[in-house]
Formats: C-alpha cells, sequence, structure tokens
C-alpha cells in the first residue's frame, strides 16, 4: 500500500510542472523601432486582459463610443518621455483586432521626438495597471532583428530606450 501512494506520489511530482504550464498567461508585446523624427512602437494586447482592465467588451467598430474608449486607455497607459520628462507626442495612433484563436488588440503608435531629444523611456502599464500577473515584453527592432530590451509587470512601469 505505502509502494502504491509512494508511487503515485512521484508520478504527481514528476507531471505537476506539465499542467502548470498548460495554461500560460497571455502578455503584452511591444516593438519600437526608430524613425529620422522619433519611434513607432507596434504593441499586441490580449483582447481577453483588455476587455478585465476596461471592465467592458472591446469594439472598434465604427467612430463609436467603443473606439473613443479604447483610445483614450491606450493614451493613458503608454507613453514615451524624455530624459527631461517632457512627453514625446502621439503622432498617430492605428488599432486594429486581430480574430484568431487568441484575439489581439494590435496598435501602431508613432510618437515624435521633440527637438535634441535623448534617451527616451517607454512608460507602460497597460492592463498589469489592474492584473499583476500581466507582463509586457519589449523589443528593439534593428534592421530585421529584434533585440529584448525587458518584461514589464507592476510595479515596473518604465523602461529606458536605445
Amino acid at each position: 500500500m505505502i509502494r502504491k501512494l509512494a508511487i503515485a506520489c512521484a508520478f504527481m511530482i514528476a507531471t505537476l510542472p506539465g499542467l502548470l504550464n498548460a495554461h500560460s498567461m497571455p502578455n503584452s508585446t511591444v516593438v519600437v523601432e526608430a524613425t529620422p523624427t522619433g519611434l513607432i512602437a507596434k504593441v499586441s494586447i490580449p483582447l481577453s486582459e483588455l476587455e478585465v482592465a476596461l471592465g467592458a467588451p472591446v469594439s472598434l467598430e465604427g467612430p463609436g463610443p467603443g473606439r473613443a474608449a479604447v483610445e483614450t486607455y491606450v493614451r493613458t497607459h503608454i507613453s514615451v518621455t524624455a530624459a527631461d520628462g517632457k512627453s514625446w507626442p502621439l503622432n498617430q495612433l492605428q488599432m486594429e483586432i486581430s480574430n484568431d484563436n487568441h484575439p489581439m488588440l494590435n496598435l501602431s503608435l508613432s510618437f515624435a521626438g521633440p527637438p535634441g531629444a535623448r534617451k527616451p523611456t517607454l512608460r507602460y502599464d497597460a492592463v498589469n495597471h489592474l492584473i499583476a500577473s500581466h507582463y509586457a515584453l519589449v523589443y528593439h527592432r534593428v534592421g530585421g532583428q529584434l533585440v529584448p530590451l525587458g518584461r514589464l509587470q507592476s510595479p515596473a512601469t518604465t523602461l529606458a530606450l536605445p
């Protein structure tokens, strides 16, 4: 009897890591790329997590309140600042929802660097301001390569950009 119990316990312990990894939490990604006048950030946020953060279903159909609410949320939770703390203006914001197996809100944000601005800092707390387990992986696109820059998870909300 003890031997059967020991074998059962050993089996459970051996399979536990696989069970724990079976349902990974969706994360956001941010890919930044320098432009001659500033930078572009391509952001992907899991729709299920964003809906929890917004407290409502997300819809971008038409110019209605859904699109405006998402745009306000994005402008509140994603920004770039210079070393002196001045905000880089957000010149362009494009949004679309991918409706595949894991729906995502995909964003393209174009930030203009003020004249002489150096050492920008990304501030990102979309979703992770409410869901502590949520995180964003941040990459820098250099040519065709993605270079990992870091991970933003509460309480960390800022990351220096190259």
